[in-house]
Parts: structure tokens; C-alpha cells; sequence
């Protein structure tokens, strides 16, 4: 089976790191324009972190292959499961977000970084990545539901 991976897309990450250039823009603006100087090594410190976390953001990556789902944060080491450990793949909103969680047999939840839909940045192809995510989680249980079918056959057998 063929690996997808899903990441910021080119026109999503222009649109997305413009905004935080024009941000960082203004905030330097308003500090230069205000005659405080305990405002400009704030808006320093608040420009850093707002690129730092724009930087994340755009850093992440869902990788599905036939070992498992990888999921590549920029701040975070690769984290990887394998589709034995999966029991459900499903898209969840949050108020204007949406994203795919993924439930683990141990039951506890962790979101893909993508795909990913928010309404300040758009992704028109959400609802199709979004079932191939699905079917091909579905494809790996039935893949392993099939191994199993046959390894059982063979010790009756």
C-alpha cells in the first residue's frame, strides 16, 4: 500500500505566514510608535513567540503507511503508532477547526496535525483527505483482520 503524507500546503503556508508577518508588522509598528521603552523589548518578546509557535504550526506532518500513522510536530519528536494500537479514525470539530483524532486502543485521543481545516485558513481538500485518512485506516483493519483469519485457519488446519 502506498504511503500518504499530509503537510501545510504551498498557497496555505503563504497565506498563513503572511498573516503572521503582517502581525509581527503591526506589533513592531505600535511599539515604535508609542513612545515607552519598556513596550519595545516586549513586543520583541511577544514577536518571538508568535513566530516561534507560526513555526510550529507550519512544521507538522501525518505520514500513513502500512506500519502505522507517524505524526511529526516541529517542537516534538516523531511520534509513531502502529495500526494495531488504533481503534478509531475520526474527524472532529471544534467550534471552527476541523481536525482528524485519531483513538487509540488504550483509549486515549491525539490529533493528526493534518489534514487540518480552520476558518482562518482554509483547506479545500479537508473533506478529501479526510476519507482517505478513514479508508485507509479501514483497509489496514481489514488487512489485519484477514492475517489473523489465516493465521488461525492454518493452526486448525
Amino acid at each position: 500500500m502506498d504511503t500518504l503524507t499530509f503537510t501545510l500546503s504551498s498557497g496555505r503556508f503563504l497565506r498563513f505566514m503572511t498573516r503572521i508577518v503582517l502581525l509581527l508588522g503591526g506589533l513592531t509598528a505600535v511599539s515604535l510608535l508609542v513612545n515607552h521603552s519598556n513596550l519595545v523589548p516586549l513586543v520583541s518578546v511577544m514577536a518571538l513567540v508568535i513566530a516561534v509557535f507560526a513555526l510550529g504550526a507550519a512544521g507538522g506532518r501525518t505520514t500513513l503507511s502500512s506500519e502505522g500513522i507517524r505524526v511529526h510536530r516541529f517542537f516534538v519528536p516523531m511520534r509513531q503508532r502502529p495500526w494495531s494500537e488504533i481503534a478509531a479514525v475520526a474527524e472532529k470539530q471544534a467550534r471552527t477547526t476541523s481536525v482528524m483524532t485519531v483513538r487509540t486502543t488504550g483509549g486515549k485521543d491525539f490529533n493528526l496535525p493534518y489534514p487540518i481545516n480552520t476558518s482562518a485558513n482554509p483547506d479545500p481538500e479537508f473533506a478529501a483527505h479526510r476519507d482517505e485518512v478513514i479508508a485507509y485506516w479501514r483497509k489496514q483493519v481489514r488487512a489485519a483482520k484477514g492475517a489473523q483469519g489465516r493465521k488461525s485457519a492454518k493452526r486448525r488446519g
